[in-house]
């Protein structure tokens, strides 16, 4: 059975850039997968205390509880935590797929997203037991769906995050808002125009704002703060953004 929780949640996702591409050019893929689940687990669970909610083909789902009041003051160091975390673990894993495959090298990545549930108003359901008392977890809700709608937006070496994240966030340097998308079913049931897509970037604070990357949704990157007020006046008291036709 789910149960509402109201506890703070933050979830990972991290996932291998052209990892079917990189099966098909070696036999001994799993190995070499093994050793990114290793890097994640060393770094997010032990050293970070995140558990592991489940895999998705190559992609594995992480989570963890938070209280409120940690959640207000704290946020930005746990996002930036996330983001070292992950600096080390593409940094060391890319270093490792060379020279494990030196002649054949196929180019790949990895890519994060973080998302935020079970604060405020939000709603997050949490399922903890099985029909057969087996040990089962898992999350439902209307930002875990969201969550997983825009990792699909995310590219390699680049951390998504979600808007209520991004809220909590608030004006940081490391914060780009990068496009509007419709996300499937999200934007329907809230009746929204546009979900914002945000970056959360080490290094987008220096300079004018602009970096070179290999490809985006829209050019122009601009700092979260420019656009902080627009979205906070568009919407509601859950965070929702709301339709102003």
């Amino acid at each position: 059975m789910y149960k509402l929780i109201e506890v703070p949640h933050i979830f990972i996702s991290s996932d291998i850039v052209n990892g079917t591409k990189y099966k098909i050019y070696d036999s001994k893929w799993i190995d070499k997968f093994d050793k990114f689940y290793n890097l994640i687990f060393s770094s997010l669970c032990k050293n970070n205390s995140y558990k592991i909610w489940k895999y998705l083909g190559d992609e594995v789902l992480l989570y963890k509880e938070f209280n409120k009041v940690y959640i207000k003051n704290n946020i930005n160091k746990e996002i930036k935590k996330i983001s070292d975390s992950f600096e080390k673990i593409r940094e060391e894993y890319i270093v490792f797929i060379k020279k494990q495959n030196k002649e054949n090298y196929v180019e790949i990545d990895i890519k994060c997203a973080i998302w935020l549930a079970g604060n405020n108003e939000i709603k997050l359901y949490k399922y903890t037991k099985g029909p057969d008392k087996s040990k089962i977890v898992d999350f439902l809700g209307e930002h875990i769906d969201t969550g997983f709608r825009i990792a699909k937006f995310v590219e390699g070496n680049r951390i998504i995050v979600c808007y209520n994240l991004a809220k909590c966030l608030g004006n940081c340097k490391e914060l780009f808002f990068v496009a509007s998308a419709k996300l499937k079913g999200i934007s329907e049931q809230k009746l929204i125009r546009d979900y914002p897509i945000f970056w959360y970037e080490k290094e987008a604070g220096k300079g004018d704002g602009e970096f070179n990357f290999k490809k985006t949704f829209d050019p122009r990157i601009r700092p979260f703060n420019m656009y902080y007020r627009f979205w906070s006046e568009n919407m509601d008291s859950k965070g929702s953004l709301l339709d102003k036709k």
